[in-house]
């Protein structure tokens, strides 16, 4: 029952307010109520829409003097090299001129294009030549691996020649000739050294570590020019059939082109417009210009990384599209370890290792022997 009072409460204060609002005493809503304590307050009135859409904006002034000139829209300015060009116009093509008439002036308007102002070099033999021909006559031809190669035989003739023994002497030995016009005391004498310590040894253990870094090394040339006679070879591929699009594509152009003018023999398009295709079609020749010059450039480039600069231009076997195998860091960091710089370092440091034990061992002194056999002709009955 208590709620029924709240309940009629609220209502009559809804049905005061629904009253309030429908009194015509209340202001307009475009007037704005003035602040009693601000009488110098202005009062501020908005159009109406009508008022707002009839209204226009004024008229954009630019500065203009009376000694400029009359000047044309997109008109080239004259700072600009070749602005003083004469303008190139297009006479009109009437439809009513036969077909053959009209395709005639339309190749007179738009003549044809110049070709390709350099080739390729011409390939000295049809059979392509592959990868492993190339890096094998690298190989052959190369100074590096040359040089490499002889500094292991010289490593390996030192390696032996520190393990040897010396050589004993044998030779022939007088003394006191001529005393009292006699021959004096002659004969043969015999030296060997005998190397104690182990030092024999240990200069042959020095010597063979310096024999594995010739080989690292000359591991490390080959490598390298292998690596560098495939990076020129790829380049040569890529060159290859970078040409091939270009000549494709100037192909293409060329189709489209000759197609648009045909157009505008037959009246279905403007004679402007095949001047835009034609800047496309000059484009397209001018890359396969650029193509070829690289190609030249790229055999250039291989011919001399294999060992033969004079090489005529083969075509070069093989897709640039060949995938790859993936190598993840496990394979990598064991490539790694055998690696031919890591394998030199490792053995010239155990080559400094055995020429320290070498130096520690050389205090021990060596024997020398020596024995002589002589006959004494200092007297006549003497046969000693």
């Amino acid at each position: 029952m208590r709620s029924l009072p709240l309940l009629l409460l609220a209502c009559t204060a809804g049905c005061h307010t629904i009253s309030a609002l429908n009194s015509p005493n209340l202001p307009e809503q475009n007037s704005l109520a003035q602040p009693a304590s601000n009488t110098s307050a202005q009062t501020v009135s908005y159009d109406s829409p009508a008022d707002a859409t009839t209204s226009t904006l004024p008229p954009v002034q630019t500065a203009t003097t009376q000694d400029d000139p009359p000047r044309r829209r997109f008109e080239i300015p004259a700072e600009l090299p070749g602005a003083d060009s004469a303008r190139i116009s297009l006479p009109p093509m009437d439809p009513s001129l036969p077909i053959e008439q009209r395709k005639s002036l339309a190749e007179s308007l738009f003549p044809d294009l110049t070709p390709a102002a350099a080739q390729e070099t011409p390939a000295t033999a049809e059979t392509p030549i592959t990868l492993a021909e190339l890096q094998k006559i690298a190989e052959e031809q190369s100074p590096v691996v040359r040089q490499a190669a002889a500094v292991v035989q010289s490593s390996r003739g030192k390696a032996i020649q520190a393990g040897l023994k010396p050589n004993p002497t044998l030779g022939y030995e007088g003394d006191t000739i001529g005393t009292a016009d006699t021959a004096g005391y002659n004969g043969v004498f015999f030296t060997q050294e005998i190397v104690r310590g182990g030092k024999l040894s240990l200069a042959q253990s020095a010597a063979m570590q310096e024999v594995r870094a010739a080989e690292a090394d000359l591991k490390k040339a080959r490598i390298s020019l292998a690596s560098d006679v495939r990076r020129n070879y790829y380049k040569v591929l890529i060159a290859q059939e970078q040409l091939r699009f270009s000549k494709a594509i100037s192909r293409l152009s060329d189709e489209v082109y000759k197609a648009q003018i045909d157009l505008v023999a037959g009246g279905e398009a403007a004679p402007y417009e095949p001047l835009q295709l034609r800047v496309f079609a000059v484009q397209a020749r001018n890359n396969v210009t650029a193509s070829a010059n690289s190609l030249n450039a790229a055999w250039r480039q291989l011919a001399a990384a294999a060992g033969t600069p004079m090489m005529g231009r083969r075509v070069v076997a093989g897709s640039v599209e060949n995938s790859t195998t993936a190598l993840n860091y496990e394979q990598a960091a064991a490539m790694l370890q055998n690696h031919s710089d890591i394998a030199a370092a490792h053995a010239r440091v155990n080559a400094a290792a055995g020429n320290l034990r070498l130096q520690e061992a050389m205090p021990i002194p060596n024997l020398n022997l020596y024995g002589a056999l002589q006959h004494d002709d200092t007297t006549p009955l003497s046969n000693i």
